[in-house]
């Protein structure tokens, strides 16, 4: 089966010393702003490295405060690189997020913000696809998904947002990359999504009771395995393979960790990884280096691809050719 096309990433930039053009760029971006009345006048520096399903921004900003509206389809999280930012919920809370630290704005929540001379890497997801990845992990239903602190679970649960979006740079922010693996971009806004639900307090760590997986059968592992083996180099997700075995995700999952002891998504690596193999075996002179293959199928980097061959075939990588 075909590969399919890269996925585009598209830059903007945007600069202005004027508060009027600067509260226009950020309500485009994050949700609608309105400045304080005692606010600075704020002016701005703007980058977006942006694909079809995530943005990823650097951001400076000068001393100012406002209000924002709620924006229920985004996930906003800012990364405070330098400076201070106090983001206020209301009943939800408030919190002061300094270097090196994160806050998320509640997409269902009115928020107050206050910053200092700023620099930060946001970090914007659609709600829907994080809503996605949790139903996946725990079975609960998409729409039952809420957000409901700007706060990080806890110090080291903050660092973890903060190496997630500087990871998430390094593979987008660069100017020369204009596109992306279509398996890489899949892996990289899932790697997001799970992270943001894991950093930040939600329904899915407080929910009660969720029915079972039930009984899935070994058909349906044949099925998914059936599946996965044969669209490896398709940027399928856990919903697209428990649909194909008819089933759900949470009860795929389950039926894999019973009958083989893994689970849905760590066939569907072994898979890849055996496709790059056969490719490497087959590769004859300028085929392509070890590096083009690794992005081929979908290995976010050369360094991750070299550990998961070695483990897997006891030797590093090579072309055959």
């Amino acid at each position: 089966m075909a590969s399919p096309p890269d996925v585009p990433v598209t830059r903007t930039a945007f600069e202005s010393t004027s508060s009027d053009d600067a509260w226009d760029a950020l309500s485009r971006m994050y949700s609608r702003g309105r400045p304080h009345l005692e606010s600075g006048a704020a002016s701005v520096r703007l980058s977006t490295a942006a694909t079809p399903a995530m943005d990823v921004d650097t951001a400076t900003l000068t001393p100012a405060g406002g209000a924002f509206d709620p924006n229920p389809d985004q996930l906003n999280i800012i990364t405070v690189l330098d400076g201070w930012v106090t983001l206020d919920h209301g009943r939800a809370g408030t919190v002061t997020t300094h270097a090196e630290s994160a806050y998320l704005h509640l997409p269902d929540h009115r928020a107050d913000l206050r910053w200092g001379q700023l620099e930060a890497l946001p970090v914007r997801l659609p709600t829907s696809h994080v809503a996605r990845v949790v139903a996946e992990q725990t079975g609960m239903r998409p729409e039952d998904l809420r957000f409901t602190s700007a706060r990080p679970l806890s110090d080291e649960h903050a660092r973890l947002w903060v190496r997630t979006a500087r990871a998430l740079f390094r593979e987008l922010g660069d100017p020369a990359v204009s596109s992306v693996n279509a398996l890489v971009h899949l892996a990289l806004v899932d790697l997001a999504a799970a992270a943001a639900a894991e950093v930040f307090p939600n329904t899915a760590m407080t929910r009660g009771y969720v029915a079972g997986p039930g009984d899935v059968r070994p058909p349906a592992v044949r099925r998914a395995v059936a599946f996965m083996d044969s669209h490896a180099s398709l940027p399928i997700t856990l919903t697209d393979i428990a649909d194909a075995a008819g089933t759900v995700p949470h009860a795929l999952v389950h039926a894999f960790r019973r009958h083989d002891g893994t689970t849905p998504l760590d066939h569907l690596g072994r898979a890849r990884l055996a496709a790059a193999h056969d490719d490497l075996r087959q590769a004859g002179p300028g085929a392509g280096s070890v590096d083009v293959v690794a992005a081929r199928w979908g290995f976010p980097g050369p360094a991750e691809f070299r550990v998961a061959y070695a483990a897997e075939y006891g030797h590093p990588p090579a072309p055959a050719g």
